[in-house]
């Protein structure tokens, strides 16, 4: 579904300014300069709105898996989330609700998160994650 917000994409402890464009079960394409290839790990920074709640901050680990370049030279990249991380449980079911689905999170879980100081993370299961040339 679409979902249009800034975005902050760190890639080997560089930050690139991006754009989201969707999000979907597992997932969000982005739209920045100098996307990296297929397969690079990311963390993905946002201030994400829940209803009329004030925005909640949230980083998110994520694998490229598909680069598309742009006819007008706009370059957009789809990742597919691997974890979560927010300031409480409650925050990191509220966004995961549209990811994995209510029914499927497992508060066993929800853990201290290892580098981000005063967050808790959220492992997702993907399993293997394919990856696809640039196109």
């Amino acid at each position: 579904q679409p979902f249009f917000s800034d975005v902050i994409l760190e890639v080997h402890g560089v930050d690139l300014s991006a754009r989201s464009f969707d999000i979907s079960p597992g997932g969000m394409f982005v739209v920045c300069d100098g996307v990296p290839p297929p397969g690079t790990k990311v963390r993905l920074r946002a201030q994400l709105a829940r209803g009329i709640e004030a925005a909640v901050s949230v980083q998110m680990d994520a694998v490229i898996t598909h680069v598309r370049h742009g006819k007008e030279g706009g370059t957009g990249a789809g990742l597919m989330f691997t974890t979560v991380y927010a300031d409480d449980a409650d925050s990191i079911r509220a966004l995961l609700d549209g990811v994995i689905g209510g029914e499927s999170f497992d508060d066993g879980r929800v853990q201290p998160a290892e580098g981000v100081r005063g967050k808790l993370s959220y492992a997702i299961d993907t399993g293997p994650i394919e990856t696809a040339p640039d196109e």
